[in-house]
């Protein structure tokens, strides 16, 4: 039974082959009657001409022969992409002024109608298709289509391709329009962001707006045209998909910024003077501009009015600054030296750090191939946890391999192999909001996230709070027992939920459980080597967007306010009667007077300050340090002895442009130990079940429930009591409101009182 199987199996196999065979032949064919076809059809033609223009006379065998030669040739001669012929009666002269094309002032399809196009080839098996030829200014140009508007569309583009091979990178046809430059969206890319910089083709791809300009041919091997505007020029790209077009445009983009940057060095005749200035002297010492400004050696590089470049060269790094002014163009390029001197002077060695903590991690280095290139893989074993790291070379690879164990990413990729931490801030706060949606893909459309890291020993870093939001709650939905959310902006809610993960640490520690809190006398304190940073990925509303050189304008507490954009100066009187809440701004300068703790954790705990604040765009970094401490460190009187003026530090990252232009009507909230994410409601304040665990009423449960716990607190039944009961707190909150009016910059606008005279059933 199974010997008859096996041969009717082979019979079928062989009956296959056979198939295939004649199939193959048949193919053939089909491929040479349609080259014959194409042949005779040509032949047709040609001799329909000649017997018209001689009167029916019929040529000899011979004569014939030597024709079908000639006209083969011609043939041949005329798949050519451009092809100079010698003036014949059949070809249409078309006479084009070409300072009409150049200038951009006639369209494709202008063109087209203008033109006079002869048929050249026609055929209809086993495909449609039609060649054409049409002469311009004494050359002839050819097209093929499947329609014989394509082709003549084919042999136009053609000419203009070689008439002016940028043409078609300014000018599109799209949907019988012409989209010019100034269609595009625009992004500016400052060409020496890219130096050094190792993933430069997703940053500047995450950076630019695309847009779909064209797509042809069939829908099983489709071609998309995709534009992008930088810096006032467009670029275009091919692909056969959307990605390899876009990867195009990105090719052209960093080519065209390289050689810019080329051209930008090229002025400089010859390098300035290189100074050496060792960053570990600069820790923990109090450096300004003026420091630097004897020991460096400036170059003018660009002397223009209003315009002036300087450069400096410090440690084999050439730094360029700029101004209206010899001496501001010293100080820019003073800041920017100073400012990348300092954050070396923070950030040792990944592998250096790696060592003091861990003496006895391995490590092991192999060699990899990737297509021609060599890469290195260095695998760092601590305990039996692996953490790899790659890059073109051992040291490279060492640094991917040290920051993805020190960051705690067993998967890091290759895009941390050059970067600083306060990248590392943004990349893990990104990657942990993105995997918190990814059961809720309709609420990725966050315009505005910040989170907040914090940091053991400066090394080992852990997300603990991360937020999205741009809404504040609508005054017909307030109430007055806690349950909303009134101020869902993104940086106010990461210190929310802040605090929601330091009552769990609380309610560890007071369990004798593992927690980053110790007991400190009657109170807890953090433990040593603790710290906390804050990552927004555009500058807080308010003071630090203030940026017009007017000074009366700078300073002054602003306010948020419904049903309107932006924020508004405290002194302007008729928004008072509009429900309103304090800018961002105002309350992270708050936050760097009385503490991240809030009013009710100051009877448990001393202040907890920001180490840092990192923003995911770039601005001068003067208006930051005026809007979150500078505006109040001359005026503010002496603090309670536990309370001072923090002075984070301040990081700015290249910008990614926000992915949408309005914010959603939600907001996103989740703290370290909790499993989901809470999505708010911004018109209400709550998600869909109930007031957000981080509200008002649910902080002051939890407050309640630590009084029972820790011995000798007092328990207060109504909400405005409790707070009042941190004495310290209020003085230092006192303290901060008479700095602020002695500076001339109004009064902290305050909600009436009933809307915390709430008390729990």
């Amino acid at each position: 039974m199974e010997s008859k199987i096996v041969n009717l199996l082979e019979t079928v196999l062989r009956e296959i082959d056979e198939i295939k065979q004649k199939l193959n032949q048949v193919q053939n064919q089909l491929e040479d009657q349609q080259s014959v076809e194409k042949a005779f059809g040509a032949l047709h033609r040609h001799f329909a001409k000649k017997s018209k223009s001689q009167n029916g006379i019929t040529e000899n065998t011979e004569k014939t022969e030597t024709q079908n030669r000639i006209l083969h040739e011609e043939i041949e001669n005329k798949q050519k992409t451009v092809l100079e012929t010698p003036q014949q009666k059949e070809e249409i002269e078309n006479i084009i002024d070409l300072a009409l094309i150049k200038s951009r002032k006639i369209t494709l399809d202008d063109l087209k109608s203008s033109l006079k196009y002869e048929l050249v080839h026609e055929t209809h098996f086993p495909s449609t298709r039609f060649k054409v030829l049409v002469k311009i200014n004494g050359r002839v140009y050819f097209g093929e289509g499947g329609t014989l508007e394509k082709a003549k569309d084919s042999a136009t583009r053609l000419f203009l391709q070689t008439l002016d091979y940028n043409y078609f990178k300014h000018t599109v046809k799209v949907s019988s329009t012409v989209l010019m430059n100034e269609e595009f969206a625009n992004v500016n890319i400052d060409a020496q962001l890219i130096e050094n910089y190792q993933n430069c083709l997703e940053y500047v791809d995450s950076m630019l707006k695309y847009t779909l300009v064209e797509k042809t041919g069939p829908d099983h091997k489709p071609t998309f045209k995709m534009a992008a505007k930088v810096n006032e020029k467009t670029y275009f790209g091919l692909g056969g998909s959307k990605a390899k077009a876009r990867m195009n445009v990105v090719e052209q983009v960093l080519e065209n910024l390289k050689n810019q940057l080329n051209e930008h060095k090229s002025k400089l005749e010859d390098e300035p003077e290189n100074i050496w200035i060792d960053v570990i002297s600069l820790k923990n010492k109090q450096i300004v501009p003026n420091y630097l400004k004897p020991l460096l050696k400036y170059k003018l590089v660009q002397d223009a009015p209003n315009n002036y470049q300087m450069a400096v060269k410090v440690n084999e790094k050439i730094y360029y600054g700029q101004g209206e002014s010899k001496t501001k163009a010293r100080h820019n390029v003073t800041e920017k030296v100073l400012r990348f001197l300092l954050d070396q002077s923070h950030c040792p060695k990944p592998s250096f750090l790696l060592n003091k903590l861990h003496p006895n991690a391995t490590y092991r280095c192999t060699q990899l191939k990737n297509g021609s290139q060599l890469e290195f893989k260095v695998t760092i074993t601590i305990g039996k946890s692996l953490f790899v790291g790659i890059g073109p070379s051992k040291k490279s690879a060492k640094k991917v391999a040290a920051l993805s164990a020190l960051s705690g990413i067993q998967n890091c990729s290759k895009s941390l192999g050059n970067v600083s931490k306060p990248d590392i801030f943004r990349k893990l706060i990104e990657e942990k909001i993105c995997s918190l949606l990814d059961d809720k893909p309709e609420n990725s459309n966050y315009k505005v996230i910040a989170g907040i890291v914090m940091t053991r020993n400066e090394t080992f870093l852990d997300v603990v709070a991360v937020s999205a939001g741009t809404k504040c709650i609508s005054r017909a939905k307030i109430t007055k027992n806690g349950v909303n959310l009134n101020d869902m902006h993104a940086e106010i809610l990461s210190r929310r939920c802040l605090i929601g993960y330091f009552y769990n640490q609380l309610e560890l520690s007071v369990a004798s459980k593992d927690s980053i809190f110790v007991p400190s006398g009657q109170k807890f304190k953090l433990k040593d080597g603790i710290e906390f940073h804050l990552y927004i990925n555009i500058a807080p509303c308010g003071d630090a967007r203030i940026f017009c050189p007017q000074t009366t304008s700078k300073r002054v507490l602003r306010l948020k306010v419904e049903a309107r954009g932006g924020t508004y100066s405290v002194k302007n009187e008729f928004l008072r009667n509009n429900f309103i809440l304090m800018s961002c701004s105002d309350k992270i300068c708050r936050w760097n007077v009385v503490g991240l703790q809030g009013a009710l954790l100051s009877q448990f705990l001393d202040p907890v300050y920001l180490k840092s604040i990192v923003l995911g765009n770039v601005i001068h970094e003067s208006h930051l340090q005026r809007a979150v401490y500078g505006r109040v460190k001359d005026t503010l009187p002496k603090l309670p002895s536990s309370f001072r003026l923090n002075l984070p530090s301040l990081f700015f990252l290249p910008s990614t442009d926000p992915r949408f232009t309005s914010g959603p009507s939600f907001a996103i909230t989740w703290s370290k130990d909790e499993q989901n994410c809470e999505i708010i409601n911004a018109r209400t304040g709550q998600t869909d079940l109930g007031p957000s665990k981080y509200s008002k009423r649910e902080f002051f449960k939890r407050y309640v429930h630590l009084c029972r716990k820790i011995p000798g607190q007092r328990k207060e039944n109504v909400y405005k009591e409790a707070k009042s009961a941190s004495l310290d707190y209020n003085v230092a909150k006192n303290c901060l409101n008479t700095a602020f009016e002695k500076a001339g910059l109004g009064n902290w606008i305050t909600h009436s009182m009933e809307h915390d005279m709430f008390a729990l059933n």
